[in-house]
């Protein structure tokens, strides 16, 4: 990918958080130029990553050796493991139809469900029973799709959840997750995490702003509702507590240039650990110099949150 240097002065501000650094390492890394866009952790501590600027998916294991696990026909961005399948969604940003693919244990990767109107299918969590959401980056909507019956449907939509900018390289809606009973969005262009409770009947309720001036991508939560985010172009991991004190974790020192997704680890040994993707920043350049694509581990006195398909209704 092409390093772009310059963000639009109208962008929405992110707020500087303080720092707090936790230990870390480098776990992997990849060229310069390589776009890390999000990760999955297997229950072995295998470490599955989409390469968005190559159209694949890389295994990464705990010492940090990397095989490729199958190349896809558009880019990729997040994943879902559900049995010992994976789906994937992706698709060429700003360019109808969105995919979901399945790629089976044997590494064969098949279209799932094409979403024709889709324009950039981006972040996604399992829902209840069988069925995920994602959101489009552009559309401003939450896709809900059922896995058996490859239905799709429009869970929720709002104008919060589109782009507010021209810049095509900030997306709106982009990371989505669920926790105690909400499923919440990251804004990057407008810089907000939003949420939306879901209703006893499986539906969307209101929107709320949880937080402003907090440009995230990717982010994943604790078991006690901490959030942890990446803030991409603001080079840091972020912290947020449920009531709304905000600390980063990690920044540009620790290789958070870019950073795009985080997951908590899932063995005994890393499960107070955080794997955190970073793109090395090939959008605006921490200190104008773009840094290889990273792998990194870091250390936090926290369990992540159970991202586990929700019960049926």
């Amino acid at each position: 990918m092409d390093i772009v240097f310059d963000l639009p002065t109208d962008l929405p501000k992110h707020r500087p958080d303080p720092l707090d650094v936790r230990p870390s390492r480098v776990a992997a890394t990849w060229t310069l130029g390589t776009f890390i866009e999000n990760l999955l952790v297997r229950e072995d501590g295998e470490i599955v990553v989409s390469v968005h600027s190559e159209n694949r998916l890389e295994q990464v294991t705990p010492d940090g050796s990397r095989s490729m696990l199958v190349e896809l026909p558009a880019p990729p961005t997040s994943l879902i493991e559900f049995g010992d399948a994976l789906f994937v969604f992706g698709g060429l940003p700003g360019q109808s139809p969105g995919y979901l693919w399945r790629v089976g244990p044997d590494g064969r990767a098949e279209v799932w469900v094409e979403i024709p109107e889709a324009l950039f299918l981006n972040g996604s969590a399992p829902f209840l029973a069988g069925s995920v959401l994602a959101v489009d980056s552009l559309l401003g909507r939450i896709y809900r799709i059922e896995l058996a019956s490859r239905r799709v449907s429009v869970w929720f939509a709002h104008e919060l959840l589109t782009k507010i900018t021209s810049f095509p390289l900030m997306p709106g809606g982009n990371g989505l997750k669920i926790f105690d009973g909400r499923v919440y969005v990251s804004n990057t262009d407008r810089a907000l995490l939003l949420r939306v409770p879901i209703e006893p009947d499986g539906s969307a309720g209101a929107l709320e702003v949880v937080a402003e001036h907090l440009r995230a991508d990717d982010f994943a939560f604790d078991t006690a509702g901490f959030a942890y985010l990446c803030t991409h172009v603001e080079n840091s991991l972020v912290r947020l507590s449920p009531s709304g004190e905000r600390v980063a974790l990690a920044g540009p020192e620790q290789g958070m240039p870019g950073s795009t997704a985080v997951r908590f680890g899932r063995t005994p040994e890393t499960a107070n650990t955080l794997l955190v993707t970073a793109t090395g920043g090939l959008i605006a350049p921490y200190q104008g110099i773009a840094q290889m694509a990273k792998l990194v581990v870091i250390d936090v006195d926290a369990q992540g949150y159970s991202i586990d398909f929700l019960e049926a209704l």
